[in-house]
Formats: structure tokens, C-alpha cells, sequence
């Protein structure tokens, strides 16, 4: 490529669009691929789609076999699919042959997810993979070719997959997203224990995030069917409160020093109480956050069944909305114990707070 050419697209790849315009102006082309060059950057550098889309075309009409005649075809192929024109966009990219235009394969791999041809996603994203080096679009094949796995239900390669990325030098850009689909994966294979300690390794990367929300309720989703090997302890760790309790204040009648729990008049329902803030004063366990009320009710309700008053109310918490679930209030600290030992004995993870 003559100097005054490499120089244009070097001003484009830097951003620099004023002055690859203004030596735009200045190329005298003489060959049909410095020609199909000159209408490339011509559509590049136009200001909107709908007046890129022509110049794109007359470029694959004139130049169809040059190095820029494809990569015209390649962002044509772009813009159709902007556009929803999925079988238009599937043609076009299957036009291009250089070998040098790998990035036809993954976004041949993005047309083809989105037809739900997920075999030929999976082909063309592994392709892709293999061909591109360290192609900054090679971390979304790597999610592309896992998606459509996960759609054929072929979930261990699925893990597989989002294992390969990981080994791949400076990847995963984003830990949370990556150890989140990871652990999405090896539930839907079957590993709980695996499945768990990812979604761990992602909530606590950032407990403040929509997918940390997202990870409390797949882990109570999943402690609720698979309770023998699912410790969600780790979600709201806490330290006792060590009040002591005078012994007189608990009885003779109690050798082992326990405290009974406020007995409930036969034939009572309890039921949770939607209530709008934190309480502000007495002894309380704190049994959850959740993202979604229906599954802060669900927690409620659940330590109701056990004979303990419950409650919920919306807090902001990382600037989004969750809804915590309490039970309470209990007349001293031993009795907040007695009932947390209660709760933990039927797998309800929760932690003593005073106000």
C-alpha cells in the first residue's frame, strides 16, 4: 500500500476524522484496490448509515474480489444486521474470501445466533477462536459459542468453553459477568458444588451489582432443592453479638441455659408484615437480601412456618432497589440466639442485629 493510503487509514484508526477527509480528498488511485480503498473510506467516513449503505454497495458491485471490496462487504453485512435483515446479512458475509477478513467468522457466528442456527454459531465462533490471535472481539466468540451451547443443552461443553477463555492471557475483561456464566453453567451440568463456588468467586468480586442481586436468588433457588450441598453462609456473614444474659433472667428450669421462644396461641397464622423501613429499635435476625419482593416473601413466609414473626421492607443498597427480610422483634439477645439456632436447623441462614 502506497504511503498516502496507509496514512489515511491510520488518521481513521486513530480517530483523527477531519484530517483522513481531508486526505481522502487528496488520493489519486491507480489500481482497482486503491479504487475499492477510496469508496471504503468514502462510506466510513460518511455521517450517518443510511448514506454509507449506497457507497458500500457500488464498492461490492465494482470491486468485488479486492481486499476493500470485502471489507465493504463486511460492514454492509454489519449494518443489515443493525437492521434485523438477518438472510441479507447472512449472504453477504458468506460472499467474502480473503483470508485475511477473520472478522467475517464471528460476526457470521452473530448472524447465525441470531437465527437460531446455533450450530453454525458454534462452528463459525470456534473458527473465529482459532483464526484470530488476539483479536479484541475473541472474548464475545468465546460467550457466543457458550450461549449457543447452553441453548443445545450441552452444558459441560459449555464449561469447557468458558474454561478455554479463561486460560487466555488478560481474559476475562469482566470477572464477575465471566464467573457468573460459568457458574450458570456447571448448575445446568449438574456440578452444584462447582456451580456454587463460582457464583461465589462472582458475587463477592461485587456485592453491589444486578448480577450479585441476581446470584442471592439463584443461590436460595438452589439451596431450597439442593440443601445438603449448598453452604450460602458466606452471603451475609456476621459476628454475635456476645450480650451477655444474666442467669437469673433465664430460669431454673432450664439447665442447659437456652431460652424458649415466645409460644404462639393455638389455631394463629402468622403471616409477614410488609413494612416500609428498617426498625429502629430491639433485637432482630436479618435472613436475607433480595432483588425481587416475591422472593423476600418467599423467605417470610418460610420462617413463619416455624412459628417466628417475620417481616420485609424495600432498602437501596449500590444505589438499586432490594427488599431484606427480618424476624423479630425478640425480647432479648438469648432469645434472637434460641431463634437463630432454630432457623439454621431448618437451613435459613441469618445473622443477630441489634437497634
Amino acid at each position: 500500500m502506497r504511503r498516502d493510503f496507509a496514512a489515511l487509514r491510520t488518521s481513521f484508526e486513530a480517530g483523527q476524522l477531519d484530517n483522513a477527509a481531508d486526505q481522502l480528498l487528496r488520493l489519486r488511485p491507480s489500481t482497482d484496490e486503491e479504487r475499492a480503498f477510496v469508496l471504503h473510506y468514502t462510506a466510513l467516513l460518511k455521517a450517518g448509515l443510511a448514506d454509507a449503505k449506497p457507497v458500500f454497495n457500488q464498492n461490492i458491485e465494482r470491486y468485488p474480489s479486492t481486499y476493500y471490496g470485502q471489507m465493504s462487504m463486511l460492514e454492509l453485512g454489519k449494518i443489515l444486521l443493525l437492521e434485523h435483515d438477518l438472510q441479507g446479512c447472512h449472504s453477504i458475509l458468506r460472499r467474502i474470501t480473503h483470508p485475511d477478513i477473520v472478522d467475517r467468522l464471528y460476526w457470521q457466528a452473530v448472524c447465525a445466533m441470531q437465527m437460531d442456527q446455533h450450530e453454525d454459531c458454534i462452528s463459525f465462533a470456534d473458527s473465529f477462536i482459532r483464526l484470530s490471535g488476539t483479536n479484541a472481539l475473541i472474548e464475545k466468540a468465546f460467550y457466543l459459542m457458550a450461549d449457543s451451547q447452553m441453548t443445545l443443552r450441552r452444558y459441560q461443553n459449555a464449561v469447557s468453553t468458558l474454561n478455554r477463555l479463561k486460560d487466555k492471557p488478560g481474559l476475562p475483561s469482566d470477572e464477575q459477568y465471566f464467573y457468573y456464566q460459568l457458574a450458570s453453567a456447571y448448575e445446568k451440568a449438574g456440578n452444584i458444588t462447582e456451580a456454587v463456588a463460582n457464583y461465589r468467586r462472582s458475587y463477592e468480586s461485587n456485592k453491589f451489582t444486578q448480577v450479585a442481586y441476581q446470584i442471592e436468588d439463584k443461590l436460595f433457588a438452589l439451596r431450597s432443592t439442593n440443601r445438603s450441598q449448598v453452604d450460602i453462609s458466606f452471603l451475609y456473614p456476621y459476628t454475635e453479638l456476645n450480650i451477655p444474659v444474666p442467669s437469673d433472667s433465664i430460669g431454673t428450669a432450664n439447665p442447659q441455659n437456652t431460652v424458649s421462644l415466645p409460644v404462639v396461641p393455638g389455631g394463629t397464622t402468622l403471616e409477614p408484615r410488609r413494612v416500609n423501613v428498617r426498625p429502629n429499635s430491639g433485637y432482630y435476625l436479618q435472613a436475607g437480601r433480595f432483588s425481587v419482593e416475591a422472593n423476600a416473601l418467599s423467605r417470610a413466609n418460610e420462617i413463619c412456618t416455624k412459628n417466628l414473626q417475620s417481616l420485609y421492607f424495600p432498602e437501596q443498597q449500590g444505589g438499586r432497589n432490594t427488599w431484606v427480610v427480618m424476624s423479630g422483634p425478640f425480647s432479648s439477645a438469648a432469645e434472637a440466639e434460641t431463634a437463630r439456632n432454630l432457623l439454621i436447623s431448618h437451613n435459613i441462614d441469618c445473622f443477630a442485629v441489634r437497634y
